[in-house]
């Protein structure tokens, strides 16, 4: 099935914001998105299990396939709902509904910066 959407004159020429009305989210082409001056290699972040450990303070329980449970600082909770993976990107995911990526889009979620600007600070931290 089809989402409805509806474009602007320029958006059919692929210059502007093409709006999708189903969800009310907007969406930029790739070409108009901001480009970063400097690249950023993913190999000089942090680890995630050194990013995880500072930012959530204890996990709960690590399992045999490197996942650990911890509280999510998005939401207040009683019992641990966020898994996080200390290995490889550092995935993680809050099974109460607030939202799963890594550790790149967790530190954007926790401070509130675009993408670029995450990267960049991501790589000062390391």
């Amino acid at each position: 099935m089809r989402r409805p959407q509806t474009q602007t004159p320029a958006g059919r020429r692929g210059l502007g914001k093409t709006q999708i009305t189903s969800r009310g989210t907007n969406y930029t082409p790739l070409t108009a998105r901001a480009k970063t001056s400097e690249p950023v290699d993913r190999n000089n972040l942090s680890h995630p299990l050194d990013y995880y450990t500072r930012v959530l303070g204890r996990f709960r329980q690590i399992n045999h396939a490197g996942w650990a449970q911890a509280h999510c600082p998005f939401h207040e909770d009683r019992h641990a709902s966020l898994s996080v993976r200390l290995s490889g990107r550092g995935n993680w995911r809050c099974f109460a509904g607030c939202g799963s990526g890594d550790l790149i889009s967790f530190h954007m979620r926790r401070t509130g910066l675009n993408f670029a600007a995450a990267l960049r600070d991501l790589e000062r931290r390391s």
